[in-house]
């Protein structure tokens, strides 16, 4: 992927991977899903037993020290989610290039799509905090945010324009280097680009095509909450770089986000109460 690492310097020892080696595939395990132990309460599985359970949410240490890390870490989700991004763009943005827009296509059997009011176009406003998760609003933010969003302008120029206005954040929780978390999105509202490519690809289509240009192999579905459409997590690869990432969309919003380290199942916990914060 050219650009992928947007200026990021490589792992400690390493350098970045000129080609794609995928690893094996996260193998997601799907489950009944369950009670969670949040603000949230229990949500019934109502789609037939499709999506994977949350579990019950786990005790995080507090952070102690410094780590030196966090660029490593911030550079290994962007690599990732980067990789996402170049190949939405070659679905729902260049969908918008197309004047004459196709009909409908039917839903593929299987499609865990959940019912959602297609009808209402939302916004995505990255929140402040998440959870224990806290959005960093600094400068050192504020570069690294550019230089991410300079490398998907500079994987595809054509659509710099649409970047421009693409909601990028990062997170923090407690400060450790493995717990940075980077989310990426952009709705309907953002640019009528994407607003014709969302009205001609269907919601898991749109996460799909992230994964895919990520190197997700593996996923696993849960339940998209509130807003409807889908959310899937699994693990990326490219190179030798991996991370987990969840991903989410409905008729008018997407958004992807990434931690290194986290298990699927807590990652979709905090990509949840994201969404239901960011999107209105």
């Amino acid at each position: 992927m050219s650009g992928g690492q947007g200026g990021f310097a490589p792992p400690d020892g390493g350098q970045w991977p000129s080609e794609p080696q995928y690893g094996a595939p996260y193998e997601g395990r799907p489950g009944a899903y369950g009670a969670q132990p949040d603000s949230y309460g229990a949500q019934p599985d109502s789609y037939g037993g499709r999506f994977g359970s949350y579990g019950p949410e786990p005790w995080e240490e507090p952070s102690s020290g410094r780590r030196t890390g966090l660029i490593v870490g911030l550079a290994i989700g962007a690599v990732v989610v980067l990789g996402g991004v170049a190949a939405l763009a070659g679905v729902v943005l260049s969908s918008g290039d197309d004047h004459t827009r196709p009909a409908a296509a039917a839903a593929p059997s299987g499609d865990a799509t959940s019912p959602a009011a297609e009808s209402v176009t939302h916004s995505i406003v990255p929140p402040m905090t998440v959870g224990t998760y806290r959005r960093l609003t600094g400068n050192v933010a504020d570069r690294l945010v550019q230089r991410m969003r300079q490398a998907m302008i500079k994987e595809d120029g054509q659509y710099a324009d649409v970047y421009a206005k693409w909601k990028i954040a990062i997170y923090t929780n407690g400060g450790a280097a493995e717990r940075q978390l980077i989310f990426f999105g952009a709705s309907a509202k953002d640019s009528p680009t994407i607003a014709e490519g969302m009205r001609t690809t269907s919601p898991s289509e749109t996460v799909d095509q992230m994964f895919m240009g990520a190197g997700v192999e593996q996923t696993t579905d849960y339940a998209p909450g509130r807003f409807g459409g889908v959310l899937r997590c699994g693990r990326g690869s490219l190179g030798t770089v991996t991370a987990m990432i969840c991903a989410w969309a409905d008729s008018s919003t997407f958004g992807m986000v990434t931690q290194p380290q986290k298990p699927a199942a807590t990652l979709a916990r905090v990509t949840l109460r994201l969404r239901d914060a960011a999107e209105r």
